[in-house]
C-alpha cells in the first residue's frame, strides 16, 4: 500500500503540474489549416520560423494565372483560417501569446539545370517569394473571422483583405 501511495505521489507533480507543451507547427495546423500533407511529402521550402515574436510561415502556392485569386486565398488563410474549422489569426495569437506578428509566404519554386560534363547535370532549386501577408496581434484582435469568412470573397476580396491586414507584398 505504501508503495503505492508512493507511486502516485511521485507521479503527481509530473501529471499534475507540466506545462503544455509549445508547438509552433501544431498551433498553425489547427489554427490556420495549411499543411494537409505529411511533413515528409510536403515541399522542402515549406517551414514554420519563429523568430523572437514573428512567426513567419512559407507556403508553396504559385500566384499563377489568377493572381488575385491566389492572392485573395492568402488573405482569406491567413485571416480565418483554411479549412472550416480553422479560426485564423486570431486563435493562432491565443495559442502563441509570446508571438505579436505572423507572416505568411506564398512562394514558388524556381528550378536552375547547369551541366556538369559527362553528360550529367545540376539541378539547383530554390524558393522564389510570390506574395507576403503580416498582420500584428493588434490587428488580428479587432477581426472577426467568420464575418470575414463570407465577406472575404469575389472581386472585393483583395481590396478590403489589404485594408484588413498590416502588409501585403506580392509579386
Amino acid at each position: 500500500m505504501w508503495a503505492w501511495l508512493a507511486l502516485v505521489l511521485l507521479c503527481l507533480p509530473v501529471a499534475g503540474w507540466a506545462a503544455p507543451a509549445f508547438d509552433p507547427q501544431a498551433a498553425v495546423q489547427t489554427h490556420l489549416g495549411l499543411f494537409l500533407t505529411v511533413p515528409t511529402r510536403r515541399d522542402e521550402g515549406e517551414r514554420i520560423q519563429l523568430t523572437r515574436d514573428r512567426l513567419e510561415i512559407w507556403f508553396l502556392k504559385p500566384l499563377g494565372t489568377a493572381p488575385d485569386e491566389a492572392v485573395c486565398d492568402g488573405l482569406r488563410w491567413l485571416l480565418t483560417g483554411r479549412l472550416a474549422q480553422s479560426a485564423g489569426a486570431h486563435a493562432l495569437f491565443q495559442a502563441l501569446p509570446g508571438v505579436q506578428q505572423i507572416t505568411l509566404v506564398f512562394y514558388a519554386v524556381e528550378t536552375e539545370v547547369a551541366p556538369e560534363g559527362d553528360g550529367h547535370y545540376r539541378q539547383r532549386r530554390s524558393a522564389a517569394p510570390q506574395a507576403r501577408f503580416t498582420i500584428s496581434r493588434e490587428r488580428a484582435a479587432s477581426l472577426n473571422p467568420k464575418q470575414l469568412r463570407s465577406t472575404l470573397t469575389g472581386a472585393r476580396c483583395v481590396p478590403l483583405g489589404r485594408r484588413l491586414v498590416d502588409e501585403l507584398w506580392r509579386r
